[in-house]
Formats: structure tokens, sequence, C-alpha cells
């Protein structure tokens, strides 16, 4: 078609806009999905990716986690091998891109379409925000699983790339006279998980059983992983990945006391503020042996020369108000290391001056 036939797009109907929600909804359910598999439909879109590539159809291997999946092909010998004499040797992974631009490939019959402006930002915001799906759950579980491979492909995680295809064909299809998103590929994100093809057989990941995340101030659907009674997300084999507000963790962290020297030993900040939060702020500044720099009616004021967190002062507080045993909690609040009384350092923590801070009543 000439130029002169493009029919530009600029903005979407009210209709379609819902519509375009719903569509991102669904991706993100599937994206999402604790359900077991549905391994006809997965089946079914693997073989149809064989024939398409001409080779012969595979034997398929179910595994209950991505760890068993990454055990499977280990225990085959299917690291990439250049000598394509070997017969089973992963796809490489130029015929992988073959196959998806072969798939991913739409067109409208009649004429063209172009989407411009209001009609695409709003589909590109869905996009973003169906891709937590990969950043936030299938990276992490990727790389805990050491599937960091160009041949395995990631199946439910990667709902925006599939959403990001096939909105305008599956979306605005019966408005503009354009055939549904007919893509294998998706059809194996929609009832799997990762999976990892060879020339004799491919080995197709369950989904996990749970997936536990947590809101964020910048949330917008998708949040991050998040579970302090244990794994974040499970599979149904029992592996697992754990994660506190979004930082991951070794499963001894929840099966075992948290000890000084393992504190001591981590490096990264997030991880170890979180590990100091469960060890106890008040057992942590003690066995550091914390320096005290004041103490008054209103508390007490600590400090403490962190390798990592850098100067860590903390004014310890009591709860007036009584535990349901009687007894009375101690709380540790983090405060500016400029603060030199304890007064000071509770009032910074309502955004006053010391001398600004005289509440009638302490809770």
């Amino acid at each position: 078609m000439t130029s002169m036939s493009m029919s530009w797009i600029k903005e979407l109907t009210f209709k379609q806009e819902r519509r375009l929600e719903e569509y991102r909804d669904q991706w993100i359910s599937y994206g999402l999905s604790t359900e077991p598999a549905n391994k006809p439909m997965a089946e079914d879109a693997v073989l149809e990716i064989y024939d398409r590539t001409g080779l012969a159809r595979p034997k398929i291997v179910w595994c209950q986690s991505p760890l068993e999946l990454y055990y499977a092909k280990e225990q085959e010998g299917l690291a990439w091998h250049p000598d394509k004499s070997v017969s089973n040797y992963p796809l490489h992974p130029g015929l992988h891109r073959k196959i998806e631009e072969a798939w991913w490939k739409w067109r409208i019959a009649g004429y063209d379409v172009e989407f411009k402006g209001a009609a695409t930002s709003l589909a590109s915001r869905y996009r973003r925000e169906i891709q937590k799906c990969w950043d936030n759950v299938g990276l992490i579980i990727n790389r805990q699983a050491i599937l960091w491979e160009e041949s395995c492909f990631e199946g439910q995680f990667m709902a925006g790339q599939y959403f990001s295809r096939g909105w305008i064909p599956d979306v605005l299809g019966s408005d503009l006279g354009i055939a549904p998103y007919k893509d294998a590929f998706a059809r194996v994100a929609k009832s799997a998980g990762f999976w990892y093809p060879v020339r004799n057989t491919c080995y197709i990941c369950d989904r996990p059983e749970s997936i536990k995340m947590e809101a964020t101030r910048h949330t917008t659907i998708i949040g991050r992983l998040h579970n302090t009674d244990g794994p974040a997300v499970k599979y149904r084999d029992g592996w697992g990945v754990y994660s506190i507000h979004g930082v991951i963790f070794h499963q001894d962290t929840f099966t075992q006391p948290i000890k000084l020297d393992r504190i001591v030993h981590e490096g990264n900040v997030e991880a170890r503020r979180l590990l100091i939060e469960m060890y106890g702020h008040g057992n942590y500044l003690r066995d550091m042996k914390a320096q005290r720099l004041h103490r008054d009616d209103w508390g007490t004021l600590w400090s403490l020369a962190d390798s990592v967190l850098g100067q860590l002062v903390m004014v310890e507080v009591v709860n007036s108000t009584p535990e349901m045993d009687g007894t009375f909690k101690n709380y540790f609040l983090r405060v500016d290391p400029r603060c030199k009384t304890a007064k000071e350092a509770i009032a910074s923590t309502f955004g006053l001056l010391e001398e600004e801070y005289n509440p009638q009543i302490q809770a």
C-alpha cells in the first residue's frame, strides 16, 4: 500500500480503552499465575513451534520447578555445544530469534494502520506495568535457578512482551478487521513457566504454587516479592525463592537463628539492614559495643560506626503502653547522626526541633 492509504489512529474510544485495560489484567493474571500448568495447551504450542522450524517433534519433559529444569538439562549435558553433530544440542540463539520474528509478525488485510499519541501512550504504560512480572519475579527466579541462558524462554514471566505484540489485533481487531493474534510462544506463556527447547527434547517448567508480594510506595499494580514466614515464590517440589521487601535471602535466614557473624559479613546495605532488624536492634547495638551518647528521661541515644550502613545513630525509647503481659517494650529508631540528645532525636522523627517537641501524652 502507498503512504496515501495509511490510516492514523491517535486515540482510543472509551470502549477500546476498557478492553485494553481488561487485556492488561488478563496478561498480568497469566504472568503471575499460580495455577498448575495447562499441559495440553503448552505441549500443543511447543509442538507447533517445532513443526514450524522443520524440526522433529520432541519428547516433552515436565519439571516441577526451574531448579529441576536446570538439573535435568545439566544431567543430559545440554550446555551449548559448537559442534552441530551433537544430536541434542540446544537450538542456536539465532534460530530462536528467527522463530520469534516469524511468529511475532502479523498482517493487516487491506490497509495499513499506524498508532501514535494517546493511542500508544496508554498501551506503553500498561506494558511497563506488566513488565514487572519479569523484573520483580521472573528475573529473580531465573537468577536463583541459574537459568540465565539465551536458549531458555521465560514463559509466563514475559507477559509484557506478549501483551505488547498482541494488543492491537486482540483489542482492536474486531474494529479494524484484523485477525486475532495467534502466536505459539504466547500460548506457552499463557499455560506454563520457563521452557528450554533442544533438538530432541523440550523441558517445560510448571508454574509456581504460590507468589507472595507486597505493595510499595511506587507500586502501580505489581509489587515486590515479600514473605517473612517462608518462600516468597514456592514451587510444587518445595523449591523456592526467599525474599523480604524485595531483598533476596538464603533459606537459612528463615530456618536458623540470625547470628552476629552473618550480619557482619553481609555487604548488601538493604540485606544488612533487614538482618539487623531480625536480629534485634538492641541486640546488635549491645553485641557490637555501640557507644552511648546520651541518656535522659526521654530515652537513650546510641552510636555505632557500621562498616556498611555508615554512622548508625539510634534512639532507644520505651513504649508507655504496656504489652499484654504487663511489660514495656523498647523501640529503636534510626535518627540523624547530628542529634546530640535523646529528646532531640525523638523530636527529629516528627520533623520537629528539640524545643518544639513537648507532647502532653506519650504513646
